[in-house]
């Protein structure tokens, strides 16, 4: 009946004005998880805290990230940092140099890994390295591998989910435009930014993307989607359709704008594809066709 069951705050004595909530919690069982950021003069601390679903505190978990912030922590900074849930682990990418990994029992320190970070630099027109952009990025977790793409960093890696290990190291430069971790499929990851990307998730090497390279005119627009064995993948005009394992196209791309709507982020409920755009949301059923109003 939408009535509020209770609401958490940061107060005293347990908190100050130094912490706040980092992100939408996560939820399982009786449990919520949800990543603290507090900020101190030198820069930005993570951490992860418990509550039950009455809003109780639990506990909150040892250090996890100490880093000046990518705007070096002098500005209003916003950030969204999305925790994941596997096998009672919780995994932090902190976008701080650091990716973690606590017990979801008791909050008890698992493993952490560094990477080494990029400093944000822009161009002579002001724009930064694509990378720079990547937000709500929480870790991907695909059997034992925990792959990550942090904003500060320019690569993609996976580091073995029970111990932090590195796995593999995405080449320098490869997908760096990508924001998004789609999904595995067929031993591939799928990201996409400006182009899809399918990269081998047994080395770490890129196995196709789309479109070719020096293809400045077609760019992705928005989150994709992977559903079993396909890719959807938006551009502003047209929906692109991909098998996940062969990287070929299915089928001829959907005409969007002819439809009256444009790319955006895409959500599949109930066989009806969500497309939301900056402004608005779209409907399509499952023939392409958007669905009417009513």
């Amino acid at each position: 009946d939408g009535k509020l069951l209770f609401a958490i705050r940061l107060e005293k004595p347990l908190w100050d004005e130094r912490w706040s909530f980092d992100g939408v919690p996560v939820v399982q069982r009786d449990r919520l998880y949800v990543a603290l950021r507090r900020v101190e003069a030198g820069g930005v601390q993570m951490h992860v805290a418990c509550f039950d679903l009455r809003g109780r505190f639990l506990w909150r978990s040892g250090l996890l990230a100490s880093a000046e912030s990518m705007t070096q922590a002098n500005r209003n900074e916003i950030t969204c940092n999305l925790l994941s849930l596997r096998d009672d682990r919780v995994y932090l990418n902190s976008n701080l140099g650091a990716v973690a990994c606590v017990d979801a029992v008791d909050g008890s320190t698992l493993w952490i890994a560094r990477y080494p970070r990029q400093e944000i630099a822009a161009d002579q027109y002001g724009r930064v390295t694509k990378h720079f952009l990547r937000d709500l990025n929480p870790v991907l977790i695909s059997g034992r591998q925990a792959i990550v793409a942090p904003a500060d960093s320019n690569t993609i890696f996976a580091l073995d989910s029970h111990t932090g290990d590195v796995l593999w190291v995405t080449d320098a430069g490869v997908a760096e435009d990508a924001v998004h971790l789609l999904g595995v499929s067929h031993n591939r990851l799928i990201v996409s930014g400006d182009r899809l990307y399918w990269i081998d998730i047994r080395t770490g090497k890129l196995f196709a993307s789309f479109p070719a390279a020096g293809d400045g005119e077609l760019r992705g627009y928005g989150r994709g989607l992977l559903v079993n064995q396909e890719i959807l993948w938006p551009t502003h005009d047209e929906l692109y359709l991909f098998d996940a394992g062969t990287a070929k196209m299915t089928q001829q791309p959907k005409n969007l704008a002819a439809a009256g709507a444009q790319g955006g982020n895409l959500l599949l409920v109930n066989q009806t594809l969500l497309v939301a755009s900056a402004d608005r949301l779209y409907a399509f059923n499952v023939n392409g066709l958007p669905v009417n109003d009513d």
